[in-house]
């Protein structure tokens, strides 16, 4: 095989006269820039952790079992016992029992009642005699009512048998008197 050979630069395609005038024209009003290559080296603390990173890994890799001590574990969550499951699955049985009870289940019943239990009236009429027999009237105080009557004072009273005596009394027997007036009464001032 043949090496590829380059394109001469009479073969490369060029640029139009005006593109080329433009480019020329702005090449020369560039500012020069002076490039610094940056390497950033890493600080104090990345060394330091990442000897620590070394150190562990190597403590990993060399690390002698023959060093370790035997202790004893203890258990901290204890497991339930047998006995402490059953009754749990006999719990959650209950309770899905009374949850899913169904009441198509029951029986009618009727109930009979084999203790009677005395009536008020009955109870009054043994305890009555009791308490007449130990009935104390000293015991007794006075004690005013609470609800009022609504009986007429005295003054009041007589006011409306007045007033019943002069609605009931026959007026036709009443003569009608005429006032006797005096005129030409004078005025005598006393001062």
């Amino acid at each position: 095989m043949s090496e590829p050979q380059s394109p001469t630069l009479a073969s490369l395609p060029r640029l139009p006269q005006e593109l080329a005038d433009g480019v020329a024209v702005q090449s020369h009003q560039l500012k020069h820039v002076v490039t610094e290559e940056k390497n950033v080296l890493p600080t104090k603390e990345d060394l330091s952790q990442e000897k620590q990173h070394y150190e562990f890994q190597a403590g990993i890799h060399n690390f002698q079992r023959g060093q370790l001590k035997r202790t004893d574990t203890e258990e901290k969550q204890v497991l339930p016992t047998s006995e402490d499951v059953a009754l749990e699955r006999q719990h959650e049985q209950f309770k899905q029992g009374i949850e899913k009870f169904s009441a198509d289940q029951l029986r009618s019943v009727k109930t009979e009642e084999k203790v009677v239990l005395p009536s008020k009236e009955d109870i009054v009429k043994e305890k009555l005699p009791h308490m007449v027999a130990h009935f104390n009237k000293d015991e007794l105080h006075h004690v005013e009512p609470s609800v009022k009557t609504g009986l007429p004072t005295p003054e009041e009273y007589a006011r409306e048998k007045v007033k019943s005596m002069v609605a009931n009394y026959d007026h036709k027997e009443l003569k009608h008197i005429e006032p006797t007036v005096k005129t030409g009464v004078e005025v005598i001032d006393e001062s």
